[in-house]
């Protein structure tokens, strides 16, 4: 029976009845209970054997970043650099089709894992914690290019739009978000997560970032951002609606926009690989 009861509370309407009880005692407790699961990836720690064993080939890092470290690899090629920046639930090797792509076109190809996923450390992440560790590994390295994929895809954005960022000639952001409060509410309605709650965490997001939920909006972002780039979508993207990667590119005025339909979130396509390739090489 118990054991019983902790799958059930593993799964989202479980979980989500748990919160919702704790909320009639504490709504400070709840919102802490449901953040944190929240920002806890479930995936992307496990890897195939190419993917273990393309990671093999690349020069490894470690970079401090708080209390925990940064897994980086390099795949060396020619004297311009290209940063890649994965999404949710991933890690660096989800690149490898593209790494291949740009290595060819002689293009030396930086990842990293992000916090709380892959091997770097820490337990959980969200989107301002991936800026700052994508601010690490950029003034490490310094890259000429930066791409990045749906969750990655947004703390690029917000890199770019509010920090002192190192300068790049070119950005692509892939299959990304256009509001975070659009996750939100996703996860809200995944959990059942009554009103109470919902009001407990925006004040506790408050607390922790020093800003609205609503701030963290990659359409506005992108206004304040002076790069040339691309914006790659699928049309029928079961994940990332696509009209948010539609308001992306007409908020942000350096950008075109590429589409594809049917191939899904993950954009893993040779026509999406070539389009990434055929922007960097624009320079």
């Amino acid at each position: 029976m118990l054991k019983k009861i902790k799958n059930y509370v593993k799964t989202p309407k479980g979980f989500g009845q748990l919160v919702n009880t704790v909320g009639l005692f504490s709504s400070r407790k709840s919102a802490e209970m449901a953040f944190t699961i929240f920002c806890t990836p479930r995936k992307g720690k496990t890897y195939t054997q190419s993917q273990e064993r393309l990671l093999e080939k690349a020069d490894k890092e470690r970079l401090p970043l708080h209390d925990f470290e940064l897994q980086t690899y390099v795949w060396e090629g020619g004297p311009e650099k290209v940063l890649l920046v994965h999404g949710w639930d991933s890690n660096a090797a989800r690149w490898k089709a593209v790494i291949a792509a740009l290595r060819s076109a002689n293009y030396t190809v930086i990842a990293f894992d992000a916090p709380a996923q892959g091997k770097s450390g820490h337990k959980t992440i969200n989107g301002v914690l991936y800026a700052e560790a994508l601010e690490k590994v950029a003034q490490r390295f310094k890259p000429d290019y930066v791409v990045g994929h749906s969750f990655g895809g947004m703390a690029v954005a917000h890199y770019f739009a509010n920090f002192d960022a190192v300068p790049i000639k070119r950005m692509i952001l892939m299959a990304t978000p256009s509001k975070f409060t659009r996750i939100l509410d996703d996860y809200y309605k995944l959990i059942n997560y009554n009103k109470s709650g919902q009001r407990a965490i925006e004040k506790r997001f408050k607390k922790t970032f020093g800003f609205e939920t609503s701030y963290f909006t990659i359409e506005d972002f992108v206004k304040k951002i002076d790069i040339p780039g691309l914006v790659i979508h699928d049309k029928q993207d079961a994940t990332t609606p696509f009209r948010e990667g539609k308001v992306i590119h007409e908020n942000w005025k350096k950008s075109t926009f590429f589409t594809v339909d049917g191939v899904g979130h993950s954009l893993q396509s040779r026509s999406v690989y070539r389009k990434i390739v055929e922007e960097i090489q624009k320079g």
